[in-house]
């Protein structure tokens, strides 16, 4: 009998290291799980959309994430830039880009794995002290949260588990945001709102689970 497992490739771009890093980790701890029908090989293919689905070449219909920060409610522009850059990357070859955004950053999602969270930030910075809170640590700045050593420091501290709970408290900040009536922008097909907290990175990685997941994760 063939135990062997097919893998199933899937290719990400991505803003900055600790996205990265965050999934490396979560590759890895599928892959040593015993929950997937698949391997999963994530294929960490760069910042540019454009430039990477120039460099790859692919010839077969793929389907690519952007994993990437609306930083701040100045920054709409910024995001719309980003979507524009995949929207022209679908045309270069046979791809289906999907957009993976945090507001306002990536540090929300990693939250998300430890608690509940819909508190208004006013910058980047004020993430800082829940990622202390929920991690068990005494960071002094971001920066140093997003040393190597350090975030994957945080890494180790997770589980499969962990990613349950950040998409369920994911799916109660965008159900929060609906029921307040804001605004739910939409751009090239690209829906986000302004508000924070918003975050749609559950939605990819809610789709790579349920799809791989014998029985299903969520």
């Amino acid at each position: 009998m063939n135990n062997k497992k097919f893998t199933k490739l899937y290719y990400f771009s991505f803003e900055g290291e600790t996205e990265k890093w965050y999934l490396e980790w979560l590759e890895r701890e599928l892959n040593v799980s015993e929950m997937l029908n698949y391997k999963v090989s994530f294929k960490l293919i760069g910042k540019n959309p454009v430039k990477a689905v120039k460099r790859l070449g692919l010839l077969y219909k793929t389907n690519i994430y952007h994993i990437c920060d609306y930083e701040d409610e100045q920054s709409d522009r910024i995001l719309k830039s980003a979507i524009d850059s995949i929207r022209m990357a679908e045309k270069i070859n046979n791809i289906k880009y999907y957009l993976a955004y945090s507001n306002l950053a990536f540090e929300l999602w990693l939250i998300l794995h430890k608690r509940a969270f819909n508190k208004r930030l006013v910058n980047n910075s004020a993430y800082l002290q829940y990622i202390n809170l929920c991690y068990d640590e005494k960071f002094r700045s971001l920066n140093e949260y997003k040393e190597e050593k350090n975030f994957k420091k945080i890494l180790s501290k997770l589980s499969l588990n962990n990613v349950r709970t950040a998409i369920e408290n994911a799916k109660r900040i965008m159900q929060n945001n609906k029921n307040n009536c804001f605004e739910l922008c939409d751009y090239r097909k690209e829906k986000y709102y302004k508000e924070n907290p918003s975050i749609s990175v559950h939605k990819i990685i809610e789709q790579i689970l349920n799809k791989d997941i014998k029985n299903k994760f969520i």
